[in-house]
């Protein structure tokens, strides 16, 4: 073996940090600092309606924002924090991991860092950023002020207000990229048979289980936004629509969203790890038939105990004892080798989370099915 190909093997993959796998300038500081986006954006809002209130009644008919407009800034901050730590964290943290266990060795980790980074970065996702943050902009441009006639304070407070959140619309397009790439990466990890099992290791998962709780976490970042419109969908149904929240305006976009979320949420958990198990399968497979020929020579050895039993020495005997019982002992391990990438830890997170928005999601369902009967009933 040549001394470059020795030096290939040696070398360490190089790891995927926060900084690769969100490249984008604007992305990687909306991202890094979304608190303090949110909580500007929020601070104008606040602002703009009261002051515009004051001086300007027709154009703004309440003084305080609707609690609803005011509800989606927590909002922004859980899920924000969710998507920062998935991104900068769990996303680097579960190469790195598998590496550990041994499940994706150095030489296979060099290449597919350079290619998943790549993927991760790829112009795509600045193209989902910016019609994301055009979707932001429409939004506010439907209900666009004469800001000409406006103070000069209120026409900056509103100009600001846009840019920042244009500015996270893009960072959240550019985040819904690097999420679909990730869970088409591990998918593809499981086709292409680039990870390899480890029956034995303690994780309960073959040595996988990172895979799992990262897909979990994702998951979990769209039950957060689900939580949230379940819960203003339980306000205007609890009211049966006298609710002054504003939340009638919002019941039919919201109850359709949920509905989206609550799939997307399964898909995002379910269809990566679907590929994953049937490598991990096609694995087991393999150990089994190792198991069976360890079986056959128990019985072998059993057999020959018995057979010669009365001749054998008490030292001897024992020894072979230990053997059999050593060898019974990995047959039986080895016969519960793992075909998931999830223990019962992360499955039973994950039910509980689904279960939280079961109840909002049966009351939308029901009540979109009365709209279209009133409809065409």
């Amino acid at each position: 073996m040549s001394d470059a190909n020795i030096a290939a093997i040696e070398t360490p993959a190089r790891p995927i940090t926060g900084k690769t796998v969100v490249k984008e300038t604007l992305a990687r500081i909306a991202i890094d600092y979304y608190w303090l986006f949110t909580g500007i954006s929020l601070s104008l809002i606040v602002y703009y309606t009261h002051y515009c209130h004051m001086n300007y009644p027709l154009t703004c008919e309440t003084k305080w924002p609707a609690p609803i407009e005011i509800s989606f800034y927590p909002m922004f901050i859980i899920v924000g924090g969710l998507t920062k730590s998935f991104l900068f964290k769990r996303v680097p943290g579960v190469f790195s991991r598998l590496r550990e266990t041994g499940a994706l060795d150095e030489r296979a980790a060099q290449q597919l860092a350079e290619d998943f980074t790549r993927r991760l970065n790829h112009p795509v996702g600045t193209i989902m950023g910016i019609a994301c943050g055009l979707g932001v902009y429409w939004f506010y441009w439907l209900r666009w002020p004469d800001l000409g006639n406006m103070r000069l304070d209120l026409a900056l407070a509103w100009t600001t207000l846009v840019a920042i959140d244009i500015l996270l619309g893009y960072a959240a397009g550019v985040a819904a990229w690097k999420a679909l790439v990730t869970g088409w990466e591990f998918r593809q990890l499981g086709q292409k048979r680039a990870l390899k099992i480890r029956p034995f290791f303690p994780d309960g998962c073959a040595g996988l289980g990172a895979i799992g709780r990262l897909f979990l976490f994702l998951s979990l970042i769209l039950v957060a936004v689900g939580v949230y419109l379940s819960g203003w969908l339980l306000v205007f149904y609890g009211t049966s629509g006298r609710s002054d929240h504003g939340a009638q305006v919002f019941a039919s976009v919201f109850a359709g969203s949920l509905i989206g979320i609550v799939l997307l949420s399964i898909g995002a958990f379910a269809v990566p790890l679907l590929s994953i198990h049937r490598f991990m399968e096609e694995d087991t497979a393999v150990y089994e038939a190792q198991g069976h020929a360890l079986a056959r020579r128990i019985a072998d050895l059993e057999e020959t105990l018995l057979a010669s039993g009365a001749d054998t020495d008490h030292k001897e005997l024992a020894a072979r004892l230990a053997q059999i019982e050593s060898l019974r002992g990995t047959y039986l391990h080895q016969r519960t080798i793992p075909t998931w990438p999830i223990d019962f830890v992360t499955l039973g997170k994950f039910a509980g989370a689904q279960g939280a928005l079961l109840i909002s999601t049966v009351m939308s369902l029901l009540d979109m099915w009365k709209k279209i009967e009133g409809v065409y009933g």
